[in-house]
Order: C-alpha cells, then structure tokens, then sequence
C-alpha cells in the first residue's frame, strides 16, 4: 500500500485518500474486515484468489503458510514486482545467488521468526529496485550490509524489531520518504543519517535513543511526521531548550526549521520547555510554518498545567494536574474543542465554568458549539460539567464517565441530528443519580442511551492514559493563545 502512497503531495492527503480507496473497497465487498482490533482488512478468499491468478506473474504471495525457509531456485518468479512472506516461520536470510529481481519493488518480511544472528550478507543485492521493504515484528539483531545497497528504497520499516540496536549505514538511500524505527533497541543515531535528506516522516517511538543530532533536523528540510514519544519508565529522547544550557540533548528550538512538519509527538522535558517552543514559532501565525487541518490538533498534558495552548486546540487530554486546578475556564482555545478526555485531576470541582466574577451576569447556560465527545476518569471531587449551569452541546454525542461518583450530569440543550447521546459509565453511579437534581433529562427533547461498561481497553491502553512524561505535543499547532 505505502508504494501507490508515496507519490505527489503530502503524506496527510495520501493517507486520506488511501482511506477513501480502502472504503469505496469495503462497500463493493472487494475488502471485508479482518479484525476490529486496528481497524484490520483482507480480501475475501475468492477476491484474492482470483487477484493472485490475474497477477501471477508480477505478484508472489505466501503468507501465514508456516514456511521455514524461501522457495527452491525456479520456485520464483523473477519478473516478480511484489512479494510477501509476510506471517511464516522464516529464520534466515538467504536466497540462491542466480536470483535476479531487477523488477521486485516491495518486499514485505513482517512477522517472522528470523534467526538473531547468521543471515547473508548480500541478501538485498539482488533487488536493487526495491522500494518497500518491510521486516517489522522480527528477532533482528543486526541487518545484511547490502541492506545499504538499495539506493531506491522509499519506505523503511523495523517497527517492534525488538532486539534491533544498531543498523548498517543508509547514507545512500537518497529516496527514503519513510523510516519506522519504531519500538527497536536502537540507542544512537548512526553517522551519517543526516544525508537522508528526502525524509517525510521518521518514527522512533518507544526506541531508547537518548540523543537526537541537531544536524539531522537541519538536514530533514522536507519532514512531515516527527514521531519521538516514549515512555517515562524506559530510555528516549526527551527535548529541553537553550534556556536549560543543555547543549547534547535535543532542544526544541530546531524545530521551526522544520518547514513541512504536519505531525509532532515529543516528549517535552517540562512545561517551561514547552512554553519555549511555542515562543519559537516564527510570528507568521504558524507553528513551524504548518499548513494542516487544525481541527486534528490535539494536545496532551500530563502533569504541570502551566503551558501555553495551541489556538483552535481540537482534542485536549489532561491528566495528573495539581490539587489546586479547580476548573477548566472556558476563555480562550478551549472553545474549540471537539474532544476533551480529563483524567485524575484530584482537586477538580467542576470541569467548565465561564471566567465571569459577578454571580449575576452568569448565563442561564454554558455554550460550547463544537464540544462532541466528553471521557472522565478518576475525577472523585467532581461534582459537576459546568457549574450548575446548562450546558448548550449542539454536537455532543459521546460521554463516558468512570470513578466519578460525585458528578451529576446537567441538561444539555440544543443537541442536533436524531442519534441519541451516547453515555457510558458504571451502574452504580447511574442508578446513585447521574442526572442532575430538579433536570427532566440529560437532554431535552433528546434520546439518551446508558451503556454500562468498563473503561474502554483502547482507551485504558492508549498514550491518553498511561504514563508518559511531564508534558507531550501529540499533534502540530499553530498560534499560541494563554
């Protein structure tokens, strides 16, 4: 898929449409769902074999078939443009030295159980086209030298190559638009990775590297996607700023330089770091002289509060903010919310009020035009969204609402469409009394659907709920509001 991806425009648009193709697919039944769980598809047994036969000669899969070695000499053809072994029991890397796949542009390796240490060398020499190259999910200690050979390689992947701590050097893979390193053991950034200089998007997350050269950011003038976040409990690299004197770490302000950049995960050192890089964003009005879609900024804070937020912050995730946040003011970027996640906020009381100090001059509501999914967690002071105030949602649909026993939820008004608002949360807290006292309903006039349930598994298990660091940007932003 990444080979019909990786042509003109930009790395966001391409995925838009590759998503649009994937639909259209679905709803002609050529693609089915494989698995809920990543949003997983394949083609139906009939569709793909029909396809294979159509394509037998350009096109070589066998995988998930349990093969522990490649075919014999004659087995392949050579005039194979795409190959797979994806999902076998492959342990090493040897083919015949008669192969020649002059026309073999990806290879997809995935997911097998490769030998930590023996395989040859000159493997990758012999398909000197390649253009997608994909040996993720694997026991690699170390690749084949020739791996830096393929000087038309587009797209790189290692993701959770777990034992995977250092690389050959890939100074002459001049077209590579996409390196996935993510979840490897690689702990220092290989010489020369600075000639990469047709970098779109460099995926490091979970990886232990602890420094990231500044001579690569200057050198990554066409990056789109900068993808650092890891855990705080393991190695990565954590960016500081010049303020802080530390001239060996990753600082953050390098990154305006980044003209292209779409897409940002970092973990940011502290606050006051934070702050600085939104400081060093050129005064055009653009973080990084991004052009995107702001209604996909989101921001995840975890820990110290005190920074500065992106104008139309789309999605906002709080978590483990100080005793003393007693709420959420509705000033500023707030207003743009779609998505707002609050988790253990031990001190909070009422998550929106407005910044109105004279009682009278309070609303009879509280509006929020684009607010349309709302997830509280761990929030035991709660007591209620807004103040006692109704609260004006005319695109609120989802509400979940867990270790809240205190929160009662007040009237919405103004909801449009006919679906009814989706609410989730434990029984007892529903039937303790979920809706505010003296209220006919949540929602006026609205249908209101109660599900109980627990957290949800991809909710408990994603960067919004797990420990990251002090404070990370999880998308890119533009000009900063207090």
């Amino acid at each position: 898929m990444w080979e019909g991806l990786l042509g003109s425009g930009t790395l966001t648009d391409m995925r838009s449409n590759g998503r649009q193709r994937l639909k259209e697919l679905l709803d002609t039944s050529l693609l089915e769902i494989a698995s809920e769980v990543g949003k997983k598809v394949k083609m139906p047994n009939l569709i793909r074999d029909m396809a294979l036969a159509i394509a037998s000669q350009e096109f070589f899969v066998k995988a998930g078939n349990d093969h522990a070695n490649f075919p014999v000499v004659g087995a392949l053809p050579e005039g194979v443009v795409r190959m797979s072994f994806m999902k076998n029991e492959l342990r090493v890397l040897v083919l015949p030295d008669s192969y020649k796949f002059n026309k073999l542009s990806t290879l997809l390796l995935q997911d097998n159980t490769f030998n930590l240490s023996y395989h040859n060398s000159l493997f990758f020499n012999c398909m000197r086209n390649l253009k997608v190259l994909n040996l993720s999910h694997t026991r690699f200690s170390f690749l084949p030298d020739s791996l830096s050979n393929l000087s038309n390689l587009r797209a790189l992947f290692l993701r959770n190559c777990l034992n995977l701590s250092d690389l050959p050097s890939l100074s002459n893979l001049n077209e590579l638009n996409v390196l996935d390193l993510s979840g490897t053991k690689l702990e220092k950034w290989p010489e020369d990775m600075h000639k990469l200089t047709s970098l779109r998007c460099l995926d490091l997350t979970q990886a232990k590297l602890d420094i990231f050269p500044a001579e690569c950011i200057s050198s990554y003038k066409q990056l789109e996607e900068l993808l650092m976040l890891s855990d705080i409990n393991s190695r990565g690299c954590v960016w500081g700023s010049n303020e802080l004197g530390d001239r060996n770490g990753a600082r953050v302000e390098w990154l305006p330089d980044l003209g292209h950049l779409a897409d940002l995960h970092l973990v940011f050192l502290n606050a006051m770091v934070f702050n600085n890089y939104m400081n060093a964003c050129p005064p055009n009005g653009r973080c990084a002289g991004v052009e995107s879609n702001l209604g996909k900024n989101g921001i995840t804070v975890i820990g110290d509060h005190r920074i500065v937020l992106p104008k139309s912050t789309s999605v906002l995730n709080l978590m483990n903010c100080p005793d003393d946040v007693r709420s959420l003011s509705m000033a500023g970027c707030l207003r743009d919310l779609t998505v707002l996640d609050v988790f253990a906020l031990s001190g909070l009381k009422y998550l929106l009020t407005l910044d109105i100090r004279l009682k009278e001059q309070a609303p009879r509501a509280i509006s929020h035009s684009s607010l349309s999914e709302l997830v509280l967690v761990e929030l035991k002071k709660l007591e209620n969204v807004c103040g006692g105030q109704e609260l004006h949602c005319e695109k609120l649909t989802k509400i979940g609402v867990w270790n809240c026993g205190l929160l009662r939820l007040p009237k919405v008004l103004g909801v449009r469409g006919t679906s009814p608002i989706e609410i989730k949360g434990e029984i007892r807290w529903w039937d303790g009394g979920a809706v505010q006292q003296g209220n006919p309903g949540v929602s006026e006039g609205h249908p209101v659907n109660f599900q109980v349930a627990e957290i949800p598994d991809e909710l408990a298990s994603s960067p919004r709920f797990t420990e990251l660091s002090d404070t990370f940007l999880s998308y890119p932003s533009n000009d900063a509001v207090t």
